[in-house]
């Protein structure tokens, strides 16, 4: 035999408490009554009381309250197998590693709020596949769709500047590798959680969009930093242009915005200041259709918590049947 919840077997100790008190309970009674009454007078007025049936009457119930303890722990004998489906939605999230992540608009930069945002998220999408797609100049696929989310946070936290080779801010081919991420032919709907700061350098993101909006698929842009401006950190200062002038990272939500409208998606902006700054990604997400993601057999034990259930019943069904009188 084998438990599915043996934490919940800690039960049977309240029980055995139970019947000591109730136990002690009575013996007291006993010995507060034989104050009062004399001994003769006490027989008298137990002469149909049958100690030993009300005995029997509390043990049918302190063993009904046992097998009902068992029964919660989930008893389990005999295997059988079974076909397990999980259901869910593919969904590719693709962050940006540019240099202009560093920028310090949102504190403490917002590499690291995208990734505390993003370690966030893909906690609360457990039980959907995920991939994870690095992007800059160009765009590589991190992570395959995979429903092991400890594999996405792993190389979730290998993701910075460095990661990437090439330098820039490429949007549409980092829309274009997500989207090569899903099974070729699948006509399920399909998602991408785009988190950037928004500046594209000449890669045809709205292009990109249309793609992707012609293959059933779903982007979620989500804006970093601010449009004000803030320039980027480097050795010794910040970056500068060939002209010696520092050079300001700014968020461009038109872009962002104009992405999510084409494919039917949403658009959000972090600041860094929420804890649920996703929160509306992750709601629509909740809302997709979901399809057959993974189906397989596996070996499982037999539930048996009927019988004790049965046991119990029938037990307390005979405490209540039963009287104190004695017989005839």
């Amino acid at each position: 035999m084998r438990f599915a919840h043996p934490e919940n077997l800690w039960s049977l100790l309240a029980v055995g408490a139970l019947g000591v008190f109730l136990y002690l309970s009575d013996r007291r009674r006993r010995q507060h009554l034989g104050q009062f009454v004399g001994s003769a007078m006490l027989m008298r007025l137990n002469a149909d009381y049958s100690p030993a049936r009300a005995a029997t009457k509390l043990g049918l119930v302190l063993a009904a309250l046992v097998c009902l303890a068992i029964a919660l722990g989930g008893p389990q004998w005999g295997m059988q197998t079974v076909r397990v489906e999980r259901q869910g939605v593919d969904i590719v999230i693709a962050m940006d590693c540019s240099a202009s992540m560093q920028a310090r608009d949102v504190k403490p930069s917002r590499m690291d709020v995208a990734r505390r945002e993003l370690g966030q998220l893909i906690d609360q999408l457990e039980g959907n596949r995920l991939g994870l797609v690095g992007f800059a100049g160009s765009a590589f696929a991190f992570c395959p769709l995979t429903l092991d989310i400890s594999a996405t946070h792993l190389f979730l936290d290998q993701l910075d500047s460095n990661a990437m080779p090439v330098p820039g801010t490429s949007l549409g081919d980092a829309i274009r590798t997500a989207k090569d991420c899903f099974p070729a032919g699948d006509s399920n709907r399909k998602i991408i959680v785009l988190l950037t700061d928004g500046e594209d350098h000449h890669s045809d993101p709205l292009g990109a969009a249309k793609e992707a909006a012609k293959a059933g698929i779903t982007v979620y842009t989500v804006g970093i930093g601010n449009k004000n401006g803030e320039p980027i950190p480097a050795e010794g200062g910040f970056v500068q242009d060939e002209q010696g002038k520092v050079v300001m990272s700014r968020l461009d939500e038109a872009t962002l915005k104009q992405i999510a409208q084409q494919t039917g998606g949403k658009y959000v902006h972090v600041d860094g200041t929420s804890s649920e700054a996703l929160a509306p990604v992750l709601s629509a997400i909740s809302g997709t259709e979901r399809h057959k993601l993974e189906e397989s057999l596996q070996r499982r034990g037999i539930e048996r918590f009927q019988i004790l259930l049965g046991l119990a019943l029938f037990l307390l069904a005979g405490e209540r049947l039963l009287t104190t009188k004695r017989k005839g």
